[in-house]
């Protein structure tokens, strides 16, 4: 996963996304996310942190994330309602049940090693309960799929280097680790961090998911 805090998301005006977007090979629906579904998203980032990060970071920091709930929704209500403009950004969600169980985010690099000819993922994050159910997996195919709707062919983004789950995802999906690092500090911890790149030939990379109405099995509420 990349390492951006539930506390400091990037706010920045979303751009036209690719719209719904159904995923046939795993039965998953994604859609643009909403300035109604704020207080989910900030929901399953703190509980992705929560379950994700055991054992990586200490225990008290995860467990005082949850009495933020409030600001960290609040947060996310102003990047979705942010007015559209030219700068790209886009957060996406599948749904479950009618419930946000993830949610991932596209924004434009936040470091200035990158150029402005890629996109940084700057948030893939799951549910415990969603988890190996092949949302981590449809949420990356709709993200190159974005990628690709604007123009570009490759994307970047930052794990934490001890989060060998995290790492294997992305290896599966194509990424590849630089040689870049650098030290991010979320409240008193200095965390080391492995940059990853996203495949060179998205633009020609087969498309797995197209868009579309969601199957009945997992259609999504408006």
């Amino acid at each position: 996963m990349p390492t951006t805090s539930p506390n400091d998301e990037p706010i920045h005006s979303p751009t036209k996304s690719v719209g719904l977007t159904v995923c046939s090979h795993t039965g998953v629906s994604v859609r643009p996310a909403l300035p109604s579904g704020a207080a989910s998203i900030a929901n399953v980032h703190i509980r992705s942190w929560q379950w994700a990060y055991a054992g990586l970071m200490p225990a008290s920091y995860l467990d005082n994330l949850a009495p933020s709930l409030e600001r960290r929704t609040q947060r996310w209500l102003d990047r979705l309602s942010a007015p559209a403009s030219n700068n790209p950004t886009v957060t996406l969600v599948p749904e479950l049940d009618n419930e946000v169980v993830a949610f991932a985010s596209l924004d434009p690099p936040r470091d200035k090693i990158f150029t402005t000819a890629e996109m940084e993922l700057t948030s893939l994050y799951l549910h415990l309960h969603a988890a190996g159910q092949g949302i981590g997996r449809a949420l990356m195919d709709v993200i190159k799929n974005e990628i690709r709707h604007l123009g570009m062919h490759h994307a970047t983004l930052w794990v934490l280097d001890t989060n060998e789950r995290a790492r294997r995802f992305y290896e599966r999906e194509g990424w590849r680790v630089t040689k870049d690092v650098k030290v991010e500090t979320v409240g008193t911890m200095d965390l080391r961090e492995a940059n990853t790149k996203g495949t060179e030939n998205l633009s020609t990379e087969e498309a797995r998911c197209e868009a579309g109405a969601a199957p009945a099995s997992r259609r999504i509420s408006s």
